[in-house]
């Protein structure tokens, strides 16, 4: 017992062969020089940049028919498609039809794109028919945002408003009425990881929030729909999220003047449309390694 003690205060009295200083990122080593190689080998292994991820975002707002014509039906199948587009010579995009794509396996609301027909990736057609859609006002571009990030670490994507929201507050018998403000519209975090084969593996989160006024509350509420998925994808790969499905329905009065404001009679001078719109959003995202 003596002799371990004698041993731990030696070893508590004897020098610090490592010194760390942080203000200048400085390491200080005492020692032989085999083990000053040692040290500076495992340092070389250990500082090393990490790794950035540049992610292409784009969003576009599909009609629920022109989706179709796309190829994708999420209720049936996530296996990717692609369709017929050409490109005229005033440089005007076109897309008819659809052709079957490669069998694969993806979670559904999710496709990572491969390859299409003589090797092309799919990411081209699909490029080439959300322009022809966007052209033939059958889809929106919403946005098209670009982030970078180091490997590890979420990249954030805000697309959206904030939308005000009264709370009521109840002290010592007092009501008061204040204001908070809420975001909406759409979240995209995105934490890649790059392997040690250069491929990327991804997680990824998608929210869409939408506000809609209660008149009978005098307030909003708010539609949210999300999805969480982690990928593998392969080096400026594309995959797309979709599923995301908003109805907006809408009422149109048509009515003969004067005639269709008469009580009673003027009922059958005036109708009522009543029209549903499914809009599908896509989000088609494009990750790329950069160069160190």
């Amino acid at each position: 017992n003596k002799d371990t003690s004698e041993n731990e205060d030696s070893d508590s009295d004897a020098p610090q062969r490592v010194l760390v200083d942080t203000a200048t990122n400085t390491l200080l080593f005492y020692g032989t020089e085999s083990e000053a190689r040692a040290v500076r080998e495992i340092v070389s292994a250990l500082d090393t940049a990490p790794r950035q991820v540049s992610l292409e975002a784009r969003v576009v707002a599909v009609s629920k028919r022109a989706a179709k014509e796309l190829g994708i039906d999420w209720s049936w199948s996530s296996l990717p498609q692609y369709p017929d587009v050409s490109r005229d010579v005033s440089g005007s995009w076109h897309v008819s039809g659809r052709n079957a794509g490669m069998d694969g396996t993806s979670a559904p609301g999710i496709i990572r794109f491969g390859r299409g027909p003589e090797g092309m990736p799919y990411e081209f057609y699909y490029t080439a028919a959300i322009r022809a859609l966007v052209s033939e006002g059958k889809a929106k571009m919403l946005a098209r945002p670009n982030v970078t990030t180091v490997q590890g670490r979420e990249a954030l994507i805000n697309i959206g408003a904030e939308v005000p929201v009264p709370v009521v507050t109840t002290s010592n018998n007092v009501t008061t009425t204040g204001i908070e403000y809420r975001e909406a519209g759409i979240i995209l975090r995105y934490t890649p990881r790059v392997t040690a084969d250069g491929n990327i593996v991804a997680r990824v989160h998608t929210e869409v929030s939408t506000p809609v006024f209660v008149d009978d509350l005098k307030a909003y509420r708010f539609q949210k729909r999300s999805a969480d998925t982690t990928v593998r994808l392969k080096n400026g790969e594309t995959m797309v999220i979709g599923g995301l499905i908003d109805s907006d329905e809408s009422r149109t009065l048509a009515k003969i003047p004067f005639l269709g404001d008469l009580p009673l009679l003027g009922a059958f001078f005036r109708t009522v449309r009543t029209s549903r719109n499914e809009t599908e959003l896509m989000i088609f995202l494009t990750a790329h390694v950069l160069d160190e």
